[in-house]
């Protein structure tokens, strides 16, 4: 939290209306903690992954603030500034949440978020690149949401590869799970910019929306 508040002190983001961004990172993390308080769920998934999600809106948190730096002069440009922002925001983050004693997981809990951040990023520049001039809000959000899948379906696909594959029905709600908890975590964040044209000029220009 400490870092993503540094993020304030630039000059670009030294007025009232960048503390907004406070919204959707608590709002993230409420999501997450409600996910993770649902009975039994703990105990159904992989060491580490409440660590894994809490990490990701800090990662967003600092796109959004840091947006006016990462436009680059093409779309790959941009996608490598986001990506890295995202990548670097998110591990560290894991680092740090991640408790002594579980040191073991720490590899795990990187690699996780690391794929995770991945998959964000290219979502939402594809997003943006899908939407290019025919951009509304309906658009953009659907769009993120498609690619979202896309992006889970070839993990899915590629560790069935690696490994022997589950059952289909319990594979199929865990893609579900995974797109909707994905989603789920970078709506408030896209709402925020909907809601503030500050952060929604930002937005626009990282996306190439207009």
């Amino acid at each position: 939290m400490l870092a993503l508040l540094l993020l304030l002190l630039p000059k670009c983001n030294r007025f009232v209306g960048a503390l907004w961004i406070v919204g959707p990172l608590a709002f993230s993390l409420a999501l997450v903690s409600f996910i993770w308080a649902i009975t039994g769920i703990g105990s159904h998934v992989p060491e580490g992954l409440f660590e894994i999600l809490s990490a990701v809106p800090f990662g967003l948190g600092a796109v959004w603030l840091l947006s006016p730096f990462l436009k680059g002069r093409g779309r790959f440009v941009t996608f490598l500034g986001v990506l890295v922002t995202m990548e670097l925001s998110s591990l560290l983050t894991c680092a740090v949440a991640q408790p002594r004693d579980q040191d073991p997981s720490l590899g795990y809990v990187l690699i996780g978020g690391a794929v995770l951040a991945l998959l964000l990023s290219l979502a939402i520049n594809l997003a943006g690149w899908s939407c290019r001039r025919r951009y509304n809000r309906g658009r953009l959000a659907l769009w993120l949401i498609l690619w979202i899948m896309a992006g889970w379906l070839t993990v899915f696909v590629v560790m069935s590869r690696i490994e022997r594959p589950g059952p289909l029905l319990e594979m199929a709600k865990a893609f579900v799970i995974f797109c909707a908890v994905s989603f789920g975590l970078v709506l408030p964040f896209l709402l925020l910019s909907f809601a503030n044209g500050y952060y929604l000029e930002r937005l626009k220009k990282l996306l190439r929306l207009t």
